[in-house]
Order: C-alpha cells, then structure tokens, then sequence
C-alpha cells in the first residue's frame, strides 16, 4: 500500500496535491490538517471529499511531531468534525479525549510517539495495550519511536 502525506498550506494546494498523488498510484492520502494555515469546515470537507481515494485526517499537535497550535479542544473537534463529514480514517494520538461521533463510520488509528528513543520490547507491549484500551476501540495502533542503535530496530520488530 502506498501512502501520501499532505502537508500543503492551502486547501486548493492540497486538493491538487492529492490529485497528483492518485494520479501516481497511491493507495490512500494523509490529510495533515497541521500544516494548513487556517482550517475551515467547508475547506476540511472539499479536502475529505476531493477525488475518489481513501484519506486519513491528521491534526498533530506539536508534543507529537506537529505544527497544530490550537487548543485541544479545538483540535479534537476539528478531528470529530472530518468524522462526520466521512474521513475514512482520524489518526488520533493515544492520550486524547477523543469521541468517535454517534453514526460515524470513520476508522481509527491510535498513535503514540516517542522522538526520543525507543522503549524496551516491555515498555512497548505496554504502550499496546494502552492503546487497544482507548476508546473507542482504535481499528489500527501506529508506534513510532527514535532509534537510537540497532537493538531499537528489533525491539520494534
């Protein structure tokens, strides 16, 4: 499966961007709403329902590698809203209050992010189960960790 981030500024940008990216053959398109310099609800819903492929909606806030500088309760309505407005997917980190909106069939991947080193294999199975506990109930769970040797690689494995 090939996936691409979008990281344009400007919703007409990123509209050509994904565009362009279907036309290269990718599967599904990361919509990171982060980069955008003002989000709106009709330019979140031209961004959802641009070309026929499948998109996940990311809004990163900047502790988790991204440039949102809102608030989190701003931020976690702006990932309920692309819900309802039909993402296939709302990456959503494991420590959010996020709720999955009543009648929503968007998928959910919870992430966790360490860009500082990688945890022993204990530390991530940890890190796993704490995820599969979230609610709702997350369809896929992204690791991503720093390594920092070798070893950090396996752990991962």
């Amino acid at each position: 499966m090939i996936a691409v981030p979008i990281v344009s500024k400007d919703v007409e940008s990123a509209r050509a961007d994904i565009k362009l990216s279907k036309e290269s053959g990718a599967d599904i398109v990361e919509l990171r709403l982060d980069y955008l310099l003002n989000i709106s609800e009709s330019g979140l819903k031209q961004l959802i329902k641009a070309e026929k492929m499948r998109k996940i909606v990311t809004l990163r806030r900047k502790k988790d590698g991204g440039n949102f500088r809102g608030t989190e309760k701003e931020r976690v309505r702006i990932l309920e809203k692309a819900c309802v407005l039909g993402a296939d997917y709302v990456d959503v980190e494991y420590d959010a209050d996020f709720c999955l909106p009543v009648g929503a069939v968007t998928k959910v991947i919870c992430s966790y992010h360490d860009f500082e080193r990688t945890p022993d294999v204990k530390g991530l199975v940890n890190t796993l189960e704490t995820c599969l506990e979230m609610e709702p109930k997350p369809d896929v769970v992204k690791i991503v960790t720093m390594a920092t040797k070798y070893a950090d690689n396996v752990a991962i494995f």
